[in-house]
């Protein structure tokens, strides 16, 4: 006899639902990347800035276009930061949607485990049994052979 664990389908759900949510999570952790990347953009372009000298020559125009300009990226970096902490705060979402998902599918993988032990002992109980009582009638027919 082959043992099926009666709640297969469903454990098959969870571990599709576990996929999912992997792949949502791995996604998550994508835009937090991303906004991360575009943050240090910014940075680095705030730095570079910073570091190149402001010629005599230049003008009041462009000088005030400069200012304008890191103006610009200052503000597009505290935009990224809050857009981080929204993205980061998703990520953490989604990973505890998984470790559930995770618990939910371990627990079906226990129970079948532990109904495929017993599967198992009962199997192997009902076989010692049949052997005895092979063991029996041999050892009645042998006994009758030697009184007879």
């Amino acid at each position: 006899m082959k043992f099926r664990f009666p709640l297969q389908t469903v454990l098959r759900v969870r571990r599709h639902e576990e996929d999912a949510q992997k792949k949502k999570l791995a996604e998550s952790l994508r835009v937090v990347q991303a906004v991360e990347d575009d943050i240090q953009e910014r940075v680095n372009d705030l730095k570079k800035l910073s570091e190149t000298p402001i010629p005599d020559a230049f003008t009041p125009k462009v000088l005030e276009m400069r200012y304008a300009y890191m103006h610009g990226l200052h503000k597009q970096r505290f935009e990224l930061e809050k857009d981080l902490k929204k993205a980061r705060d998703a990520a953490e979402k989604e990973r505890v949607k998984l470790v559930e998902n995770h618990r939910k599918t371990k627990i079906l993988e226990n129970l079948e485990h532990r109904q495929h032990l017993q599967f198992v002992h009962e199997e192997n109980r009902l076989e010692q049994l049949e052997l005895n009582e092979i063991a029996t009638i041999r050892f009645n027919r042998n006994r009758e052979k030697h009184h007879a």
